[in-house]
């Protein structure tokens, strides 16, 4: 650093640690922060003046740099070296507790394809429709879409978090071939350091103006829940007040980019998706999604990607083929074809033990998954059963399935649920001829007969809300295990038996998949 510390008024008996990643500069009489107090605490390196120093034949030959990041690269071995030099008349100071350093190795930056735009969405109903036209209803979710944690901190070593953009990762939305709207995700989110996304898990965003225009115009799913009686409520991560509240933060055809800096880098862009009506680049993937106006209409839908079958998010760098548009009804919306199913918001802890503000991640790689009654098929009963009688939603019965989930976590799980990553049903109001329509429902807590006389007890699924789904769940909906809580966890190694129980609008050849999403207490 250089050129900082000048007096008035001198300072004496502080300890200061400079990092990269601070949130404040070192004070300085030549610099914007004069008159900040210089106190004990960590500040970022600078130089106030922006001139070259010049050092005695002992040091090291310039040029220098005043960041810390210089060093990225260097052998930390060997015998390390302070040089300092008071190159102005009448200033003194000294180092009179001496000087330690500490070799802090930040995580790379992630890259492309490793944090995903999972699903989000321009407009929903509001919470009191219809007055409220659902525009500031909004949000939007991320994903570490990798096995390791992904630290929330600006990919540009030195990153100032106290210039105008700040220091972080930027979300940004697009009209046409312009940048219209920002925010940047600080990496001073946290106080106890940078925030780390889980592997497999999410980081929720979502819109709440202060102060709603019309009444009602904010986000709607605050109460979905995402781990032992908490909320998908953005405000978990963080929230986003609009600076219309009439209108909130993304157009309704927008092209939404999430940069792993503070300023939109092409070379740092994690992930987009977009409408087709968006001509940047960096803003949308592939032709775009449809229609290129944007979803207007108010309700209950949410853009989803679509899952694969090694149960991944699909990332072919083309959103009208990675993502879905899904709603309560499997309506036609703005021209297009929805599928019948659930926004389903997701977020991440805040914390780095266990807290009721966690939140389940993806463990399906962690669960064994098996039939009930190993001496009977899959497709035979009672692991799978077809019954005829009809029900609401099932106007030709219910298909029932049966399986067994085992914890192998290495970790108890304290909340445990299941989400339909695949499923044939209404899509755009109609289904083809010779394909199921099957709707999620709930199913009861149960004693099931085996072929050995023995018997096991499955246990009760319950489709998860908001939003209320009277036509079934489907695509992206949520079935909570509830006798799975902190107080009664599932042991690693011990398991659980449930029954999916699916009405059938129609019959015919049927996909159904699931992932795990469980949370589990942290090693000790």
């Amino acid at each position: 650093m250089s050129d900082v510390g000048g007096g008035p008024p001198s300072v004496s008996n502080i300890n200061v640690t400079l990092d990269d990643y601070a949130d404040r500069p070192v004070p300085a009489t030549t610099s914007g922060n004069l008159g900040v107090p210089f106190i004990t605490g960590a500040y970022r390196p600078t130089n106030s003046m922006g001139t070259a120093d010049l050092f005695p034949g002992t040091a090291p030959a310039a040029p220098y740099n005043y960041t810390l990041s210089a060093f990225n690269g260097d052998n930390p071995n060997g015998t390390w070296n302070l040089y300092i030099i008071d190159d102005a008349n009448v200033d003194s100071g000294s180092i009179s507790g001496g000087w330690t350093l500490t070799f802090d190795v930040r995580p790379p930056a992630p890259t492309a394809g490793q944090i995903l735009i999972s699903e989000f969405r321009t407009r929903g109903v509001g919470t009191a429709p219809p007055g409220s036209d659902g525009s500031a209803d909004e949000f939007i979710e991320i994903y570490n879409n990798t096995d390791q944690n992904i630290t929330i901190i600006d990919a540009l070593p030195g990153a100032d978090p106290t210039s105008p953009t700040g220091a972080g990762w930027r979300f940004a939305g697009a009209q046409g071939a312009a940048e219209t709207t920002f925010f940047v995700l600080p990496q001073t989110l946290s106080t106890a350091g940078p925030l780390a996304i889980p592997p497999r898990g999410h980081f929720l965003i979502s819109t709440q103006p202060t102060t709603p225009s019309p009444a009602g115009n904010t986000y709607s799913l605050a109460t979905y829940p995402t781990g032992t009686g908490i909320s998908a409520s953005g405000q978990a991560n963080v929230s986003v007040n609009p600076a219309a509240a009439t209108l909130g933060f993304l157009p309704d055809d927008v092209g939404l980019a999430v940069f792993a800096t503070a300023n939109p880098l092409t070379a740092n862009r994690l992930d987009s998706v977009g409408y087709s009506s968006v001509t940047h680049v960096d803003y949308k993937e592939g032709a775009g999604l449809s229609p290129a106006g944007g979803i207007t209409t108010a309700g209950q839908h949410s853009w989803v990607r679509r899952v694969g079958a090694n149960r991944r998010p699909v990332d072919s760098n083309n959103n009208s083929a990675d993502f879905v548009l899904v709603e309560p009804n499997g309506a036609v919306i703005n021209g297009l074809a929805a599928t019948l199913g659930a926004p389903g918001p997701e977020r991440a802890p805040t914390a780095s033990v266990y807290t009721s503000s966690s939140a389940p991640i993806g463990h399906n790689s962690d669960f064994a998954i098996s039939i009930i009654d190993p001496l009977q098929a899959a497709a035979a009963a009672p692991n799978r059963v077809r019954d005829f009688t009809p029900v609401t939603n099932g106007a030709t019965g219910t298909l029932k399935l049966r399986r067994r989930f085992t914890n192998n976590t290495g970790l108890p799980v304290v909340a445990l649920r299941y989400r339909i990553v695949d499923i044939t049903t209404l899509t755009g109001g109609t289904f083809p001829p010779g394909v199921a329509d099957l709707r999620v429902l709930d199913s009861p807590s149960q004693v099931i007969n085996l072929t050995d006389t023995s018997t096991v007890n499955g246990q009760a699924l319950t489709l998860q809300t908001p939003p209320a789904q009277s036509n079934g769940g489907g695509l992206n909906s949520s079935l909570a295990e509830g006798v799975i809580t902190t107080i009664a966890p599932l042991a690693n190694g011990a398991s659980t038996v449930v029954e999916f129980n699916l009405g059938v609008q129609q019959p015919g050849q049927f996909r159904f998949y699931i992932v795990v999403e469980a949370l589990t207490v942290p090693p000790q």
